[in-house]
């Protein structure tokens, strides 16, 4: 039997290891925001009485 890991072998981009690093910082960048907008949203919201 073959081994299946050997089909994907495939060439990388120069930098790639770069591009991925900055995507991740940018899922984190975005995780921030998400949460610093939703904690402003919870403040600035009336609260149900």
């Amino acid at each position: 039997m073959k081994n299946q890991n050997s089909s994907l072998k495939f060439p990388l981009l120069k930098g790639w290891p770069q591009a991925v690093n900055s995507a991740m910082l940018h899922v984190i960048a975005l995780a921030q925001y998400a949460m610093a907008y939703t904690r402003v949203g919870q403040l600035i919201a009336p609260s149900p009485e």
